[in-house]
């Protein structure tokens, strides 16, 4: 195996990138916040920064840190963009057929635009009250979980009423 360095430059990466900087805190993550959902790759990214394959080259470190940073965005970042109150997207249910709210008492009706949102995050099964429920985080996310099996979608920022 031939160890001598690769004839091409290496790309100069904006931003720390460090095991010590929060991977939400990295030009990667706030660039991906920017980016349509489906827009957010790794060479999408290199590339808005004028990187060119054959021309330019990053480290294995590089690569797998701006990978797990990336990995984190879609893991963690709303799907329903923007920020809303509550009420605006669950309303009340008139009875008792709505959806659980882990907190809040009695049952509520998600808007339709939060529902395509839901399902656009690629939701497994049919949103109802049989298969899914809505908590809120600590950081005030709604987040979107499975009654049956462990998983869930972040779905959007929340303001306080």
């Amino acid at each position: 195996m031939d160890t001598k360095e690769s004839p091409l430059p290496l790309f100069p990466l904006p931003g720390p990138l460090a095991d010590d900087i929060p991977l939400c805190e990295m030009h990667v993550f706030a660039w991906a916040a920017t980016q349509p959902r489906n827009r957010v790759g790794l060479m999408n990214y290199l590339q808005s920064l004028g990187f060119e394959t054959g021309k330019h080259r990053i480290t294995e470190a590089q690569y797998e840190t701006l990978r797990y940073a990336l990995d984190h965005y879609h893991a963690t970042a709303p799907h329903f963009g923007g920020v809303h109150k509550l009420a605006d997207i669950l309303k009340p249910a008139t009875n008792e057929t709505g959806f659980y709210v882990q907190g809040l008492p009695g049952r509520y009706v998600p808007s339709g635009e939060l529902v395509q949102a839901l399902q656009r995050a690629g939701w497994v099964y049919d949103v109802k009250p049989e298969t899914t429920y809505f908590t809120v985080s600590e950081r005030g996310v709604l987040w979107a979980k499975y009654q049956q099996i462990i998983g869930g979608r972040p779905l959007c920022q929340l303001v306080q009423e």
